[in-house]
């Protein structure tokens, strides 16, 4: 068994069709009648689908976590683009257009004291 991809309900396909490719950089796969979008960042694999996405606070959702060995300088670039991002220690926080999280993070750095979104430390909350 594997994971083949992973679906994001989207409140405006074109929107975040956008948002990911030219704001994260991810690379179009299919669009399918303009609802229905594939995408990839490296290895994996992301559907956007037409839905209704529910914006939760960072502590009671899921996120995807995007890895870089170039933590300072994809910060740079993405900030370039106009994402919005929020440092918490070793970590960014970053949201799409409807809500979906974010972590952009060096995974050889230690992330044992990073403060979470809310400005916690991870093993204060519970």
């Amino acid at each position: 068994m594997r994971i083949n991809h992973i679906e994001l309900p989207v409140s405006d396909s074109q929107a975040s069709k956008r948002f990911y490719i030219e704001k994260l950089g991810f690379k179009l796969e299919g669009d399918n009648d303009g609802k229905y979008i594939w995408l990839s960042l490296g290895d994996v694999t992301v559907l956007l689908r037409p839905g209704k996405p529910q914006r939760l606070p960072f502590e009671q959702t899921h996120n995807i976590v995007l890895c870089t060995d170039d933590l300072g300088g994809t910060h740079k670039k993405l900030a370039a683009r106009g994402v919005a991002m929020k440092k918490g220690g070793n970590v960014y926080y970053i949201q799409d257009p409807d809500g979906h999280w974010f972590q952009l993070v060096d995974p050889k750095q230690d992330h044992s004291r990073d403060d979470d979104i809310t400005g916690k430390s991870p093993r204060s909350i519970k």
